[in-house]
C-alpha cells in the first residue's frame, strides 16, 4: 500500500499493483505521511498517532461523565459518534455497556481522580448489584493485603476453555 497526493493537494491511499508504478515514476508518492481521506478522525493507521484502545475508551466515558454529570460537551455529537462508532469497530464492550455498568465505570474513574461522583454506599451498593446481576465489570483480578497477608480474587476458573486447550495435547500424546 502506498499513498499519493493529488494534483488538488489532497491524499489518497494506493494499494502495490499497477497502478501504483506510474505514481512512483511521477514521483508522486510519499513516504513518511500517512493520511487516509476515507477514515474516521479516530482510525489511523499511523503507528505513532493511533490512539490505543485503552485510551480510547477512557475518553469516551470522560465524555460521557462530563455530559451527564457536569452537565458540558467536552466534544461534539460527530466526535462523540466517531468515536463511539471506532470502538465498536475495534470490539470494544465498553460501548455496549448497561447504564448501571456505565455509572460504575465513572464512579471508578472520578474517585481516582480525586472527584467521587458516588458516595462510598452508593458505590458498594452497586458494585454488589452488579455482581448478583453477573456482569464482567466488577471482576477484579488478584489483590493482596499487607496487613492480613492474604491474596483476594473474584476471578473463577474457566474449565471449558481449560479442557479445549488441553485437547491438542491429548491428541498428540494419544497418537490419535
Amino acid at each position: 500500500m502506498g499513498w499519493a497526493k493529488t494534483e488538488g493537494g489532497s491524499k489518497m491511499c494506493i494499494v502495490k499493483g499497477p497502478f501504483l508504478i506510474p505514481l512512483l515514476l511521477a514521483g508522486q508518492v510519499q513516504e513518511d505521511e500517512v493520511v487516509d481521506s476515507k477514515i474516521l478522525e479516530y482510525c489511523s493507521i499511523d503507528k505513532k498517532g493511533k490512539k490505543s484502545l485503552g485510551e480510547l475508551e477512557q475518553e469516551f466515558l470522560q465524555a460521557l461523565q462530563a455530559f451527564y454529570y457536569e452537565g458540558k460537551a467536552i466534544m461534539s455529537n460527530e466526535e462523540f459518534d466517531n468515536l463511539k462508532e471506532e470502538l465498536m469497530w475495534e470490539g470494544s464492550s465498553v460501548v455496549m455497556l448497561s447504564s448501571a455498568e456505565q455509572k460504575f465505570l465513572e464512579a471508578s474513574m472520578a474517585y481516582v481522580a480525586g472527584k467521587p461522583i458516588l458516595s462510598d454506599e452508593e458505590y458498594d451498593k452497586l458494585k454488589l448489584q452488579l455482581k448478583i446481576d453477573g456482569s464482567e465489570i466488577v471482576v477484579e483480578g488478584p489483590r493482596c493485603s499487607l496487613r492480613s497477608k492474604k491474596v483476594y480474587s473474584d476471578l473463577a476458573v474457566d474449565y471449558l476453555k481449560m479442557f479445549l486447550l488441553n485437547v491438542p495435547a491429548a491428541v498428540v500424546a494419544l497418537g490419535l
